[in-house]
């Protein structure tokens, strides 16, 4: 996938695996270039991510010719719902404000699971501040909250977005 693209996964016991994402584009905030949630309400459960490649899925400048604006926020892949994994995936070239892989938590533990991914070059972010992290697991107001997710065995090689590689 290449350009404008928004990929929704809902349901249960759903896997989506073997995609390749190479210059996709997203420029809708929050919400991610793959969510695991269809709307705003229907969320996925039990549901996999796995073998699959995001490559370079930066905002394209405002007009050719320009350089893009790092400071345009949007994550790659959002994370909602309960028991949903993320896994063996590659990820790189992440050069803008936004999360490479964000957990939304809720009131109830969402037990997600990032394991045995990739991630790569992560650019520093101008003057180091907030929200160029590569993984966050929920925001400062639901801080108190329990989420139970589990990030293991990931590599992260030149990710430099900012002092917090997971938050």
């Amino acid at each position: 996938f290449s350009g404008p693209t928004r990929i929704s996964i809902s349901g249960q016991h759903v896997v989506v695996s073997g995609l390749k994402f190479d210059g996709a584009t997203n420029t809708s905030g929050d919400r991610g270039i793959v969510e695991f949630r269809q709307g705003t309400s229907t969320f996925a459960r039990n549901a996999r991510l796995t073998q699959s490649v995001f490559l370079n899925c930066n905002p394209p400048p405002s007009a050719p010719g320009e350089p893009h604006d790092p400071s345009i926020r949007y994550h790659w892949v959002t994370l909602y719902g309960q028991d949903n994994r993320v896994d063996h995936c590659h990820f790189e070239g992440h050069n803008h404000s936004g999360v490479t892989l964000v957990v939304w938590v809720g009131p109830v533990p969402d037990r997600h699971r990032i394991d045995h991914n990739h991630f790569a070059g992560r650019i520093e972010a101008p003057n180091r501040e907030n929200g160029w992290e590569t993984i966050r697991v929920g925001t400062s107001d639901v801080s108190l909250n329990s989420s139970q997710t589990i990030v293991e065995r990931n590599l992260f090689t030149n990710c430099d977005g900012e002092i917090e590689v997971i938050s």
